[in-house]
């Protein structure tokens, strides 16, 4: 694919574009490394009254053991789901697709209900061991590990999808198909499945919702702690500093490891070889996975005593409810967008492409309370510009500043949407547009935003279902007034999951099932196409 040259205004408006999406991140960093003063905080952080060192182990800890356990689920079921010709398999990528969009406080909630003080089966597991607590960094990393089931089955099936055919068939032609896998796709896939339990991790570094239910100690759940109800401002500055090289860290090592593979086609592949597998042991553990990951659905209905008390709560919440699609809808545009925008300018691999990667895999890959918490100190300059000021504080006070937070959290996923289905347009189509004189920006409006109108509205619609469930960003910004869906949900569990609670929660993960249909239903013409 050629490298375009794009024009002064074209290079400097996707630049700017760049800058002002990672600039929380980039002005949080600043201000830890600028910062001289407050050194009785930092001090503190190390003293023995503070246990640093070990609220890191536990951090850690707590996010190896969810990676784990959505490995130890996900990579079977992603075999089966991608790789082999299990029945019904259709239905289990349905089930693991729509379920990336559970929301983490909903899975939590339900967890909680079942296990959690006054659970409904915690009396039963009392009485089988009087231990039993899911209060601690074990139940916080089972909770987590499941809620990220869906993303490793997704993650190791497009592993194991994009294996080498040739060597697949080379052994096949003298081996068993157990001597396929274990010589021919298992060498090639450890990479993959190493990244993918790794971008797991990474993302549980940044969950705060789990542990502030479960009072689970780790370094975000004590950021956020110091930053809104100890109001300690300064010592939860330092302790970003370990949250920013953890993810930072991270991202580095994606980069080093994938260098190279960084010039990849955004096609999917397709397998040539199919496994043959027993369904007497894989069509049980396959409806196993599936049923725990959406435990809460059957879960929460049962938890919500009646339809009549579910419509009292809707009336009750309807606000936040509305409130909610309209945040989510704007923030989703703008999204869809921007990612139509950026996706072109990588695909086009103009001269700074590799820049834009970079910042894709930072804004991935970092931990949601940071970028809440850059979102604050940024604002807390941008109020003190002369003559802005005031609409700066303006907008900060207003719903927008939820809509610009979802928008950062979730534009690297709708990124990579458009790059997999812009990949497709024909690169003629930009030659005859440069040859009738188009410039960068007129090629982008005139032909590439027609052609895009598939990524458009696939973007639109991932970033609108999980902007609905977003809490670790939002809840560090949101103004005053009416508050979203997500976040009513996440204050109110703090006071037990009640049937209002599980009502509320009811409304979201159907609403979020509604329009996971609505992707799906987009896709389904291509299943057969890429699977």
């Amino acid at each position: 694919m050629p490298k375009y040259k794009p024009s002064f205004l074209f290079a400097f408006i996707l630049f700017l574009s760049a800058i002002l999406f990672l600039a929380p991140l980039g002005v949080l960093l600043a201000e830890n490394i600028l910062t001289s003063s407050e050194k009785s905080a930092l001090s503190y952080l190390f003293s023995e009254d503070s246990s640093f060192l070990d609220l890191c182990g536990e951090t850690i800890l707590v996010c190896l053991l969810s990676s784990f356990w959505a490995l130890i689920f996900g990579v079977p079921l992603g075999f089966f789901v991608f790789r082999s010709n299990l029945a019904f398999r259709s239905i289990f990528f349905l089930a693991s697709f729509s379920a990336l969009a559970i929301p983490m406080h909903v899975q939590a909630s339900t967890w909680i209900g079942l296990f959690g003080r006054g659970g409904l089966l915690t009396p039963f597991l009392s009485n089988l061991g009087e231990g039993f607590s899911l209060y601690n960094k074990w139940g916080c990393s089972w909770i987590m590990g499941v809620a990220y089931i869906p993303l490793a089955t997704i993650g190791s099936g497009m592993t194991f999808l994009s294996s080498n055919r040739a060597i697949e068939e080379e052994v096949a032609m003298y081996g068993s198909p157990q001597e396929v896998f274990w010589r021919g796709t298992l060498p090639q896939s450890y990479l993959g499945l190493f990244l993918t339990g790794l971008g797991i991790a990474l993302l549980a570094l940044g969950e705060m919702t789990v542990t502030d239910l479960l009072g689970v100690n780790t370094l975000v759940e004590k950021m956020y702690l110091l930053f809104t109800i100890y109001y300690q401002p300064a010592q939860a500055m330092f302790l970003t500093i370990p949250l920013l090289l953890l993810s930072f860290a991270g991202v580095l090592f994606f980069l080093v490891v994938c260098r190279h593979h960084l010039q990849v086609s955004f096609s999917i592949p397709k397998a040539s070889y199919t496994y043959k597998c027993s369904s007497c042991w894989s069509l049980p553990f396959c409806f196993f996975v599936a049923t725990l990951v959406w435990l809460p659905l059957p879960t929460l209905i049962y938890m919500s005593e009646s339809w009549s008390k579910w419509l009292s709560v809707y009336l009750a919440v309807k606000t936040e409810f509305w409130g909610s699609i309209y945040i989510s809808g704007v923030s989703a545009f703008v999204a869809a967008f921007f990612s139509v925008f950026f996706a072109w300018a990588i695909l086009r691999r103009f001269s700074f492409s590799l820049f834009l990667l970079l910042g894709l895999f930072c804004l991935a890959l970092q931990p949601p309370p940071l970028l809440g918490v850059g979102m604050l100190r940024t604002w807390k300059y941008l109020v003190q510009v002369p003559v802005l000021g005031e609409s700066f504080f303006a907008f900060q006070d207003s719903v927008y500043i939820l809509c610009l937070g979802m928008i950062l959290r979730f534009l690297p996923l709708g990124i990579l949407t458009s790059l997999v289905l812009m990949s497709k347009i024909p690169i003629e189509y930009e030659e005859t547009a440069t040859l009738e004189g188009f410039s960068p920006v007129q090629k982008f409006f005139w032909l590439i935003l027609p052609l895009s109108k598939k990524a458009l509205f696939l973007s639109f619609l991932i970033v609108f279902v999980f902007s609905l469930g977003e809490v670790a960003t939002s809840v560090l910004i949101v103004p005053p007034g009416p508050t979203t869906l997500s976040i009513r949900i996440f204050t109110l569990l703090h006071y037990g999951v009640r049937a209002d609670v599980s009502s509320c929660s009811l409304l979201l993960i159907l609403l979020v099932l509604f329009l996971s249909g609505g992707v799906w239903l987009f896709c389904r013409n291509r299943w057969q196409e890429w699977f």
